[in-house]
């Protein structure tokens, strides 16, 4: 069984987390036209991204920031 990510909830963490993407994108370095392709499913984080993403975000889980559906 293979898992892949599905769905991004960066938009819920967002809200959860009261960081908005402008400030994740200054604390990462990563543009927020970028953070919008993710939010919005257009492109999928790398590890290392999500990893940083989740980082800015102080999320205890990084793999929470998508649903993941199996193959």
């Amino acid at each position: 069984m293979r898992y892949l990510p599905d769905r991004c909830r960066l938009l819920e963490w967002y809200k959860e987390s009261g960081i908005s993407q402008r400030e994740v994108s200054i604390i990462t370095g990563i543009s927020d036209s970028h953070l919008s392709d993710y939010a919005h499913n257009r492109r999928t984080m790398s590890l290392p991204t999500l990893m940083t993403v989740a980082m800015a975000l102080k999320m205890e889980n990084p793999i929470q920031l998508y649903t993941w559906k199996t193959k």
